[in-house]
């Protein structure tokens, strides 16, 4: 004869699941997180090789941290699932929709034929996060700035292809946020020009190589100087002079603003 023993192991594969879904999702908009929408960007660069064309879409809310701030981080994280509901309802089955983190979304769209697809879904995206939300009793309107990056015109890794659609989405911040913005080569060359005057803007503060120039003021009844304006320019060693129009908006978003400030009260 046999004796046999049974055991029930449902739970067993159930508590499994769970973990291998709490793995490969964000735990409160119950998307695809960081790390399973690598595996799926990685899959779909396998495919490009195959002769499929997909495309990367970027997405930050605008002034999120504003109502994040006032509103509290309750209504913050409602805000965040209700957006994450509103754009599985913008994509297809094949496609794949992940939270970066914080209020950073990305979508694979899968099997594109022209860049018209991308526009047409980036507009219908738009449209759907900017319709009204309500939520802790307070009603409000958010938008988002989307950078599109395609796949292989773009880029054919995944870590060239995120940095490319990141730095088509600040470009449509910069546009005026609640934009779209496909990703052009100039970018690039843009931002290392960019972060190569900060990098020389903080050696020149070090090094003392700023200047003012004094532009007088004149009362126009009587011909006299009442004071001057302190004109701030920057003598650089290879450009020659600098004019503040190209330095300021760095100064102001690393902070050495403050910095210059001060020279130039106690230089003036």
């Amino acid at each position: 004869g046999w004796v046999t023993t049974h055991e029930d192991v449902t739970e067993l594969r159930r508590a499994e699941e769970r973990i291998s879904h709490a793995a490969h999702h964000d735990a409160l908009t119950d998307l695809a997180n960081r790390a399973h929408f690598g595996e799926q960007l990685n899959q779909a660069l396998k495919r490009v090789g195959r002769g499929e064309h997909f495309a990367l879409l970027y997405l930050d809310l605008d002034n999120f941290k504003f109502i994040n701030d006032t509103l509290g981080h309750l209504s913050g994280d409602e805000l965040l699932k209700a957006v994450a509901g509103r754009l599985q309802g913008c994509i297809r089955d094949l496609d794949t929709l992940a939270r970066l983190g914080g209020d950073e979304f990305a979508i694979i769209q899968a099997a594109i034929e022209r860049p018209s697809d991308v526009a047409y879904l980036a507009g219908r995206i738009q449209e759907a996060i900017k319709k009204p939300y309500d939520i802790a009793g307070h009603r409000f309107i958010v938008e988002a700035s989307i950078g599109i990056a395609m796949s292989p015109d773009n880029g054919v890794e995944a870590e060239q292809l995120l940095k490319n659609a990141d730095l088509a989405m600040y470009q449509a911040k910069g546009n005026g946020r609640g934009t779209s913005c496909f990703f052009e080569p100039e970018m690039d060359a843009r931002v290392k020009a960019r972060n190569t005057l900060e990098f020389e803007l903080r050696e020149a503060i070090m090094c003392g190589q700023f200047e003012l120039h004094y532009q007088p003021v004149v009362n126009l009844r009587d011909g006299t100087i009442t004071g001057c304006e302190a004109l701030l320019r920057w003598d650089h060693p290879e450009r020659v002079l600098i004019l503040p129009v190209e330095f300021i908006p760095i100064a102001e978003e690393t902070g050495l603003i403050n910095q210059l400030g001060e020279w130039v009260l106690r230089t003036a």
